[in-house]
């Protein structure tokens, strides 16, 4: 997967991706919703805008006026994507669960086992601690000691 042009839409579903199995068990997408998410992240493919808004409305709606605001006819941008997941959001009260936001990781290592769900098992750790904690690099992101990466929901989205 990592090995795919990424499009501004495409880092929005891989930062949203996360939340979708939760957002499924509380009844607030359908499987089917939750089957096609899975199935564009993993074929790389581009989602269209009004399903990222149907199955993400909490972010969806705070990235919409961030990005209007901060990158004016530049939605889309992987720019404009990035700026809005690694600055803004649950941080200005766009997500219901306290402390959705993104956060900066360094990688202590990953391990060779792959994950039943999918991924690769990564040890993680804060920049600054010492203290190690698991991750899941979904997507298969060529990953090395010491890269800084970005999480959502301790899911390596990208390196920083």
């Amino acid at each position: 997967m990592s090995q795919i042009k990424m499009t501004g839409k495409m880092l929005y579903l891989r930062y949203s991706f996360p939340c979708a199995k939760g957002r499924c068990d509380r009844k607030e997408i359908t499987p089917d919703d939750l089957e096609e998410l899975t199935r564009l992240v993993k074929n790389g493919e581009e989602p269209i805008e009004s399903f990222l808004n149907h199955c993400f409305p909490l972010s969806f709606g705070p990235f919409t006026l961030c990005s209007e605001k901060k990158y004016p006819g530049n939605k889309w941008s992987v720019e404009s994507v990035r700026y809005f997941w690694r600055n803004e959001h649950g941080r200005n009260g766009d997500e219901r669960v306290n402390l959705c936001h993104t956060e900066k990781a360094i990688v202590v290592r990953e391990f060779l086992c792959d994950l039943k769900e999918g991924g690769i098992l990564v040890s993680l750790a804060f920049p600054g601690s010492h203290n190690s904690f698991p991750g899941i690099n979904f997507y298969g992101l060529d990953l090395k000691k010491g890269d800084e990466v970005e999480l959502h929901q301790k899911w390596v989205v990208e390196k920083s």
